[in-house]
Parts: structure tokens; C-alpha cells; sequence
């Protein structure tokens, strides 16, 4: 996030940078919207603009999920260990850069910064490693069904999943969906 932010100085706590973010990340870069619109983040506590981003229209949303669907054959064919690690490693990030993210959160959701949005960057942080670890210790099944012949599981991931994260604490849920894609089911 701080490469697309113009500046990375506050004038408040619960203030962001005004440049905004240049667009939505899809298929590992920062893409302009389509329509090449753009739409205020307002700070629900007081009611005034925190910046202004890119407003991703169906275009764009199509888009995001054919880069998805593009890089998911190389994703699926990754171990799950490995998939674990890059989640551990985003758990890692977010807590190296815990206090900024928590200043936008705070600015973004309206949440208190010490008693909300702090605690929930810990919290993302945490759930990111805890599916990056658990996700090499699942375990598929092997029966014996008959001389020479074995039913068993194999775990892989089934696709592309898009979720709507609610404002209030977007960051730990989305985490929590991020599990999803590491792991098997």
C-alpha cells in the first residue's frame, strides 16, 4: 500500500494521506479503474473525505477474477507448504507494518485506534499464521478396499473465491478468507 500513497506523512492519527490509492491491485500490479472514476473514503466519525480511490466498476471486477482464474493453475499446482508460507509471510508483513495499517483502518471503519483497530491488525496477523502453519498438518485418508485396491483423499484448491468484506472489520475477515485459498478442502 505505501507505494501507491503519494505521501506517507500524517497530519493526525486518523488521518490518511489525501493523494489516495491509483486503482485497484489485479494481477499483481496497480491498475486505473476502467471508467476512470473515482470515489471519497469518508471517515464515518466525522463525516469528512480521508481520500479518494479508484472505483472498480463490473469491468474491473471482471478483470481482477481473470487474472485470478489466469494465476490459479500455478497456485494449485504449488504445495500446500509452500502456500502456507506465503500466508505465514503476509502475517509477517502485517505485523511489521501493524501500526500503519491500523492508522487507515482506524480512519477508514471510523473504529477506535487503541481499543479496535489495533487489536484487529494483531488479530489479521495472527490468523494469516495460524492458516499458513495448520495448512501442511491436514491429513487425507487411505482404505483398504480389497486386495490391490485403496480408496483415498487428496486435497486440493477447488478455484477462485471472491468474498465482500463488511466495513466494520474488514481486515481480520478478509484474513479469515484468505485461509480458503492456502488450504485444501
Amino acid at each position: 500500500m505505501r507505494a501507491q500513497l503519494a505521501t506517507t506523512s500524517y497530519d493526525s492519527e486518523l488521518t490518511l494521506p489525501r493523494s489516495g490509492l491509483l486503482g485497484n491491485f489485479i494481477g499483481g500490479k496497480w491498475i486505473k479503474p476502467v471508467s476512470g472514476r473515482t470515489m471519497a473514503v469518508e471517515n464515518p466519525c466525522r463525516r469528512d473525505t480521508i481520500a479518494m480511490v479508484g472505483a472498480a466498476d463490473k469491468q474491473d471486477v471482471d478483470a481482477a477474477v481473470a487474472a485470478a482464474k489466469a494465476a490459479f493453475p500455478n497456485w494449485r499446482r504449488m504445495a500446500a507448504r509452500a502456500r502456507g508460507a506465503l500466508l505465514t509471510e503476509l502475517g509477517n508483513r502485517v505485523s511489521a507494518h501493524a501500526e500503519e495499517i491500523a492508522k487507515v483502518l482506524a480512519a477508514e471503519t471510523g473504529n477506535a485506534l487503541r481499543t479496535q483497530s489495533r487489536p484487529e491488525v494483531a488479530s489479521t496477523a495472527e490468523v494469516l499464521r495460524y492458516y499458513g502453519g495448520v495448512v501442511s498438518e491436514q491429513k487425507g485418508e487411505t482404505l483398504p478396499l480389497g486386495p490391490g485396491i485403496f480408496s483415498y483423499t487428496t486435497r486440493e484448491p477447488l478455484g477462485v473465491v471472491g468474498a465482500i468484506i463488511p466495513w466494520n472489520s474488514p481486515l481480520v475477515l478478509a484474513g479469515r478468507e484468505d485461509r480458503h485459498g492456502a488450504r485444501h478442502r
